[in-house]
């Protein structure tokens, strides 16, 4: 009989320890102990259970230490703080990178380090068209000293509207310089105009000039 119940303990305590149920299995093995101290099985059912035990307890551990670690992260985080929450969250992932609290932080730091980026390319092109746009302006504010300016101005500010296709300001002074360009070529063109009707005028007055001459020399 006692032999008997020592082997329904010891079966029991088996099925405990499978289900990682430790205090029903601290229970059994006392009862186990009590029947029979020195049975060898008891001795190494003893020996599970402690193993057991200390596993159970550096898994609380590390439990521990992975939210300590990620509140930590998410601190930085929302203090913009990117480049300190992806360093606490790498030593955290090189603990327990299949943790579920650890993948999921990880994808809210991906999206935050992708808006980041986003919005950091975003203002570099912003700039890059002010940068053009003030640019532009300037050389269509000086183009009576050099016409070369206004076509260095065009380009410019068809540059800022291929990085800024909505842009007011750039369609306006596109605009602008496109007409000045337009004066100027008008501007061109009546210079030459009037240049060669004044050298038509030239020619014309010098003939002119020599008809009376011509006629006293076949009177003589």
């Amino acid at each position: 009989e006692r032999a008997e119940r020592l082997d329904r303990t010891l079966r029991d305590l088996d099925e405990r320890l499978a289900q990682n149920d430790l205090a029903a299995a601290g229970g059994l093995l006392e009862a186990a102990v009590s029947i029979a101290p020195g049975d060898s099985r008891v001795q190494a059912v003893r020996g599970r259970l402690e193993q057991a035990r200390a596993a159970a307890a550096a898994a609380e551990a590390r439990e521990r230490n992975t939210r300590e670690k990620l509140a930590e992260a998410q601190a930085h985080l929302e203090k913009g703080n990117l480049a300190d929450a992806a360093a606490v969250l790498k030593g955290v992932a090189d603990v327990a990178p299949e943790h579920p609290a650890v993948l999921e932080f990880s994808e809210r730091l991906r999206v935050a380090t992708e808006q980041r980026a986003a919005a950091e390319a975003a203002e570099r092109r912003q700039k890059q068209v002010r940068d053009l746009l003030q640019s532009a302006s300037q050389k269509l504010a000086s183009s009576s000293d050099q016409a070369s300016e206004l076509t260095i101005a065009l380009q410019e500010v068809t540059e800022a509207l291929t990085l800024d296709s909505e842009n007011a300001e750039a369609g306006a002074l596109k605009t602008s310089i496109e007409a000045a360009i337009a004066a100027r070529r008008e501007e061109a063109r009546v210079k030459k105009a009037i240049g060669n009707a004044r050298s038509r005028f030239a020619i014309v007055c010098r003939r002119t000039a020599k008809r009376p001459f011509l006629v006293f020399a076949q009177m003589a």
